[in-house]
């Protein structure tokens, strides 16, 4: 029966917890459906709501005002349109096979920056029509609110003049919609125009690499008729001057095109050039006025570029923008070659002083035919003839700089030896070669290679010299800052700049010659293949790529926190007045967040998902209690170290359990650095200063009492030691006034009265003042005919009898 009963209550229960659920969905459904109704405002709630209506319709136009300056700051982009409409109509298929490699390769750079733009666009534009959108649903919402007051509102006999103001809101409610929706639908015109135009440089832009490829495949195809069989055919001057009127024909409508790009480089160059230039003659200046400069040899090189202010900003800054802006026009790409002869053939004579300077004209020689090669590569027997020309010209210079460079061998011209010289040399005479044989194509790419690998190096490392002498003025001669670092570690920093700077300039010169030849796409391709070839492991998956990242990522973060670390530490600490302990527990909480955000970053760099951070973390647990309890209380005690500051940097401790005493110079995450008073850095584990007692010297004040101890003989006057104990110490400079020496009467000794000496001094000094008191103390007991005895015995010296006297004695 209890059973029975038990079961009943049961399913009364259900049957009740399912009606009163029942119950609430009604009740839930019917306030969803209420709230669906649109609401009105309350008469008494109709002013504060009209003022809120205003000023929201205030903000809208303000907005669609900002939309509008938007589109006139953004006026490029019609003629960024118009520009697309021209290459709808000059580049059919036709035209597109009729380029050469450099023409294919120069249109695709400047279709793919003119459709990086058009997205830059279109993705403003987007933006735009998503707030317009939620502004327009806002003020729909608004003005069915109003409608639905009004309504209200005249059924209740409410004055005319509230009436008005309603109908006012409602009015401008609804122009601010029509503005809008007009806003919106051009915006979303522009961006039907912008993807047209994007649909239509995708192709273009496919057909072009496929083109590039295809150069790429046929490399070592011959695609022209050997060149003394071009030489005996009659070709006719008609064509010829046709093509020359296109080609100026096609230049001016780059340029045409391009106008605006190029008043932006010009605006560019032109600000770079006079900062440099204003630089350098302030410079200058600073020199006339230190004479002691002169004198160095570090100075030669900077004082030549410093004497040269035009030829050198113009160096500079041609460089500058050649390098760092890879989406120039071609035109603006020669006119900065032009340019970088002038400044070249002033500077480099000096620079490398161990070539004669006739090497340095007859390479600015080579350059201005390179640019009329560039410029004419297309003219058929005209541009083969000029890259023949050019390439023996080089062989002769190459030849003989090697030659030279083998007879004097001392010379030592870093980038610009013997090897290199050598491939380049190869590489134009293989140049000649191939072009007499009909391989146009080969014979401009191991040209163009073979300039960048000796020419490039020479000015990349040239520029590179110059930015090392230059770094190398200003942190030793401190030119332009005096900053404490480049005070206290110039020889650091300086090794650190020029390690940079080389390997830098090492990667963009092999970057550089590996585009030369044409070889820099299929390594890049070949490397991308294996770093992202990913090995399965159940359902982990993980590549080589990956785990460079992580690395990379991780070494990176580490390097920046030591480099913070010395920036705090040697810099910004230097102009505060901090307590003692507060800038290590600060630079130890810095680098615990850099480290910590690297470690977050390295996972992200490594495509790991964040959330199997928990299983790593889990494992790490796991490690934790088996093998890294050390390690993991030794991190805890760093923190503790940090936030308690038991011990500080500086302080000087004495740790019996390790028989250690010495200065703390530094106290890390997982261990401190003690140097000892002979010179030894010890790396004690934080654990170990946490769990083991230990003696802190100066851990409130850095002063500490010293003890002499010092008898007279037996006899002497007591007052009269006193007092010259007292004026000693009192006289000596190391000597602390507060707290004031003591001097007391220690006892009788065996041989002497003893006194006991006690003064302060500050802790460094310590030894010092140690030693200058006990010399002033027995110079003043000499002066006064004061003994110091020394521990006397007397000894009694008893006679031993033989063995036979005691044997006659016995009888």
């Amino acid at each position: 029966m209890r059973f029975k009963y038990l079961i009943r209550i049961i399913v009364f229960n259900i049957c009740l917890f399912y009606t009163l659920d029942g119950a609430s969905q009604v009740n839930l459904f019917g306030k969803d459906t209420l709230e669906t109704e649109v609401l009105s405002f309350t008469t008494a709630n109709i002013g504060t709501e009209s003022e809120r209506t205003q000023a929201l319709i205030r903000t809208i136009a303000n907005k669609l005002e900002n939309y509008k300056q938007k589109e006139l700051i953004d006026s490029l982009t019609q003629f960024r349109l118009d520009r697309v409409t021209d290459y709808r109509k000059s580049l059919s298929i036709e035209a597109l096979n009729q380029l050469d490699f450099r023409q294919s390769d120069g249109l695709r750079n400047k279709l793919s920056n003119l459709k990086s733009e058009l997205e830059e666009t279109r993705k403003l534009l987007a933006t735009i029509s998503t707030e317009l959108n939620l502004n327009r649903d806002e003020i729909q919402g608004l003005m069915s609110k109003w409608e639905k007051t009004l309504e209200n509102q005249q059924n209740q006999n409410t004055p005319q003049r509230i009436i008005e103001r309603i109908r006012s809101n409602i009015s401008d409610l609804n122009q601010l919609l029509l503005q809008i929706n007009k806003q919106n639908n051009i915006s979303l015109t522009r961006q039907d125009e912008i993807t047209g135009a994007i649909l239509f440089l995708d192709e273009i832009l496919t057909n072009l690499d496929n083109a590039l490829e295809r150069f790429r495949t046929q490399i070592y195809v011959l695609d022209s008729p050997p060149l003394w069989s071009a030489l005996s055919g009659e070709e006719d001057t008609a064509p010829f001057v046709k093509k020359i009127l296109n080609s100026l024909e096609q230049r001016r409508f780059s340029i045409i095109s391009h106008r605006d790009a190029l008043i932006h480089t010009t605006l560019i160059f032109v600000f770079l050039f006079v900062a440099l230039l204003s630089l350098f003659i302030f410079l200058r200046k600073r020199l006339v006025h230190k004479d002691e400069l002169m004198k160095c040899d570090t100075i030669k090189v900077p004082l030549l570029f410093l004497s040269n202010p035009f030829s050198s900003s113009l160096l500079f800054t041609s460089f500058f923008i050649l390098i760092f802006f890879p989406g120039l026009t071609p035109e603006s790409r020669d006119i900065l070659k032009l340019l970088l002869i002038i400044p070249l053939l002033r500077l480099l004579p000096f620079v490398w002083p161990q070539l004669p300077t006739r090497y340095f004209y007859l390479s600015a020689g080579v350059f201005l035919l390179m640019i009329l090669t560039d410029l004419l590569s297309s003219f058929g027997l005209l541009g083969r003839l000029l890259v023949l020309i050019n390439s023996i010209l080089s062989t002769v210079i190459f030849l003989s700089i090697w030659k030279y460079l083998r007879k004097n061998k001392e010379i030592k011209l870093k980038v610009f030896s013997s090897q290199v010289l050598l491939i380049g040399l190869i590489s134009v005479a293989l140049s000649v070669i191939i072009n007499v044989i009909g391989n146009n194509f080969l014979s401009l790419v191991l040209f163009n290679g073979a300039i960048a690998l000796v020419f490039g190096g020479l000015i990349i490392f040239s520029t590179v010299e110059v930015f090392k002498s230059l770094f190398d003025l200003i942190v030793r001669h401190k030119l332009l800052v005096d900053l404490h670092i480049f005070r206290n570690y110039p020889d650091d920093i300086l090794k650190w700049v020029f390690k940079i700077l080389k390997y830098s300039a090492l990667v963009f010169w092999i970057v550089f010659t590996a585009k030369s030849y044409l070889v820099y796409l299929p390594i890049y391709n070949w490397i991308e293949s294996i770093l992202t070839n990913k090995l399965e492991l159940g359902s982990v998956s993980v590549s080589l790529g990956n785990i460079v990242a992580f690395a990379i990522t991780l070494s990176a973060t580490i390097y920046i926190s030591r480099f913070i670390r010395f920036i705090l530490e040697d810099e910004v600490y230097t102009h505060f007045e901090m307590p003692r302990g507060i800038g290590g527990a600060i630079t130890m909480m810095v680098r615990l967040i850099l480290l910590g955000f690297g470690f977050i970053l390295a996972f992200g760099a490594a495509d790991i998902d964040i959330s199997n951070i928990t299983i790593i973390f889990g494992a790490l647990g796991v490690g934790i209690g088996f093998g890294l309890q050390n390690i993991f209380n030794n991190l805890v005690s760093g923190l503790i170290l940090a936030f308690e500051r038991p011990i500080q940097v500086g302080d000087v401790l004495q740790i019996s359990s390790l028989n250690l005493m010495g200065e703390v110079k530094e106290i890390g995450i997982r261990a401190s650095v003690i140097r000892t008073f002979d010179g030894a850095e010890v790396i004690v584990p934080n654990g170990n200063l946490i769990s083991n007692e230990m003696v802190n010297w100066t851990l409130s004040d850095r002063r500490r009492r010293q003890e002499i101890m010092v008898g007279v003989s037996y006899g002497t006057d007591l007052k009269t030691v006193l007092a010259i104990l007292e004026r000693v110490v009192a006289d000596q400079d190391g000597v602390l006034k507060d707290p004031a020496p003591v001097i007391i009467f220690r006892g009788f000794g065996d041989s002497s009265l003893d006194f006991r000496v006690m003064f302060w001094t500050h802790f460094d000094e310590g030894l010092k003042t140690i030693s200058a008191v006990g010399i002033a103390i027995d110079n003043a007991f000499k002066e006064a005919n004061i003994t110091i005895p020394f521990p006397q015995r007397d000894l009694h010296i008893y006679p031993v009898k033989s063995e036979s006297e005691e044997n006659d004695n016995s009888n």
